[in-house]
């Protein structure tokens, strides 16, 4: 710990000013067990030192109180501060990592880590929560009397549930039961984003005209 020759910030690391403090924040999603800790409060004079970690100063020319920091050996250990030639680059269409389990990409979910056989840090979850014996919630599901009950107990928030939806066929007719079939409070969010087919744009405006008592939200990407 500590002898990195050219230190500086892993990819989609940034220090940021907020109401609470300086702090350190990881744009994306991190394996676990730190899938958590996006988020890292930080000493005022270590923040302000951390921002002359370019990845072209050496070290040895690095002010001795940000070297000598108790946070600097942690943020090396868990590989936060690297090597100037380990920073991750930005994915791109031809250039991406996939999970051999499943079809996430780090293209499409920025910032998105993988363990050492390439298992992206949502399937990683997965695994945690079978180990942990919650794993028979996920198999098990939730009942319609469970979103039912959950409903009339829920007095405190204008929707009891809400949906990601496409206009794909899946989630047209998931709001659909939710909506009509079990008379849940659904809020719907979508976007807007040019990959969107005019089957699933047409299915949307279809869906708000037959659930006028539904809430949709839509915000657009370029």
């Amino acid at each position: 710990m500590g002898t990195l020759q050219h230190p500086v910030l892993q990819y989609r690391w940034q220090v940021k000013e907020t109401n609470a403090g300086a702090q350190l924040v990881y744009f994306g999603l991190r394996n676990p067990p730190n899938h958590t800790g996006n988020i890292i409060p930080l000493p005022r004079e270590l923040a302000d030192r951390l921002q002359l970690l370019d990845g072209r100063t050496a070290a040895k020319d690095l002010p001795s109180d940000l070297t000598d920091h108790e946070m600097y050996a942690r943020l090396i250990e868990e590989a936060i501060i690297v090597e100037a030639h380990e920073i991750r680059q930005p994915s791109t269409r031809d250039n991406f990592q996939q999970c051999v389990r499943c079809v996430t990409n780090d293209y499409v979910l920025p910032g998105l880590e993988f363990d050492a056989n390439g298992l992206c840090a949502f399937c990683q979850c997965y695994e945690l929560a079978e180990r942990s014996g919650q794993g028979a919630i996920m198999q098990d599901g939730i009942t319609d009397e469970d979103l039912i009950r959950t409903s009339s107990e829920n007095t405190g928030s204008r929707f009891d549930v809400m949906v990601l939806y496409t206009g794909g066929k899946d989630s047209t007719y998931l709001l659909w039961y939710l909506a009509k079939k079990l008379r849940l409070r659904v809020l719907v969010a979508s976007w807007n984003m040019p990959y969107t087919n005019d089957t699933c744009r047409e299915n949307m405006r279809r869906a708000m005209r037959v659930l006028p008592d539904v809430e949709f939200v839509e915000r657009t990407l370029p």
